[in-house]
């Protein structure tokens, strides 16, 4: 069946005119309580709009930075968080995570009335671009995940309609309320047996997860990837998340050794992967991941989460995407698991007409290198 769903609710009334709304500035007392508040009320929402997410990202963030998220209060209740942190990165300020990555895109209270909607969307963004002037910001990257979102709105929301530069991509999700067999690629399905068969497989959450666990993660990471990637602090933060719910540790074994660890971010109704690490001296009888996979799939339906994103599934290449020639080899695997590919929207708000055209200019010296480097390695 197609993936078709709405978080639409209900509609409530919430007196959104602009002079009654309340902002509540990301280093105010009980800023994160609120946002949690607001998580509560919401009937699906993915890993990275958690506030403890977000924490990760300011921690693996650009050192020049400045946290300008708010949340809009409407009398006692949040009507919309806006995440917004600023970094500067290679000599230009903007609103982007990690050095350069995509921000959450705002969310909205699911029980606003369409009337009500508009008029805090506009109020928000507003807020968003008035913020951006006050540091001289010139981008703001931002993306919504299909699973905040929902289906019926996937292109009608707040970036868009403010026209942000859309660069969207594609993803896959898989339909845990569904028959899951019949979501997987018909050639991996005999890989997947052979694997449920070879190897054993544990799951860790707040009730038995420990240190030595993350420990083993940590390092089998720095093994598989030949180095540290990221700052320790980083690891223990996302590990965390599992004393709040909002994280799985996935381990798989080979005759009692530990081959793979693949960490599994929570949300609400929602999952996807957020850091995987396999053992580069195991010899595989078997390959690892269509197993490994689909006991991830089967836990996450034992647990009530209804939809799984898979990851960035693209078919091509362009101007705002690009991959070696292993990304796009993990896209096409990636693609054996959910049977539709959606889109993964983002964006790309600018100051001027002048900062876009500079940003284009880029892309395509960057793009234009890209080909001639594919075309070398006949890719």
């Amino acid at each position: 069946m197609p993936i078709q769903f709405s978080l639409k609710e209900k509609p409530i009334p919430f007196d959104v005119a602009s002079e009654r709304l309340v902002l509540l500035g990301a280093h105010e007392p009980n800023f994160r309580n609120r946002w949690i508040e607001f998580l509560d009320s919401q009937p699906m929402w993915e890993n990275r709009h958690h506030p403890a997410v977000f924490e990760y990202y300011v921690m693996l963030s650009n050192p020049c930075h400045r946290d300008l998220s708010f949340i809009v209060m409407s009398g006692a209740t949040p009507v919309a968080v806006a995440p917004l942190l600023i970094e500067n990165v290679e000599g230009r300020v903007q609103a982007s995570c990690v050095n350069g990555g995509f921000l959450p895109h705002p969310m909205f209270h699911s029980k606003l009335g369409q009337k009500a909607l508009r008029t805090l969307e506009a109020f928000v963004f507003q807020e968003c671009v008035s913020r951006l002037q006050s540091v001289e910001a010139t981008r703001w990257y931002v993306e919504s995940d299909i699973l905040n979102s929902g289906t019926d709105v996937v292109e009608d929301q707040m970036a868009s309609r403010f026209k942000a530069l859309d660069i969207s991509i594609h993803c896959h999700v898989i339909d845990l309320t569904d028959d899951l067999w019949s979501q997987m690629r018909h050639s991996a399905k005999s890989t997947i047996n052979k694997g449920l068969r070879t190897y054993e497989f544990v799951v860790y959450d707040k009730s038995n997860f420990t240190f030595e666990v993350g420990e083993r993660h940590r390092i089998l990471h720095h093994k598989c990837s030949g180095r540290i990637t990221r700052p320790i602090p980083s690891f223990h933060k996302m590990y965390s998340w599992v004393g709040e719910d909002i994280g799985l540790m996935f381990e798989q074994r080979y005759k009692g050794d530990v081959v793979q660890m693949i960490f599994v971010a929570l949300g609400k109704g929602s999952a996807a992967s957020s850091s995987a690490a396999d053992d580069p001296d195991f010899s595989c009888p078997v390959p690892l991941t269509h197993s490994m996979n689909y006991f991830i799939y089967t836990e996450a339906q034992k647990r009530g989460i209804k939809y799984y994103r898979v990851g960035e599934t693209s078919f091509r290449d362009h101007l705002f995407l690009m991959r070696s020639t292993k990304e796009r080899t993990i896209s096409d695997f990636k693609r054996g698991f959910g049977s539709q590919t959606l889109p993964w929207k983002r964006w790309i708000w600018f100051s001027s007409p002048a900062e876009e055209l500079l940003y284009l200019k880029s892309q395509l010296a960057k793009y234009e290198q890209h080909l001639a480097l594919q075309s070398e390695v006949g890719a």
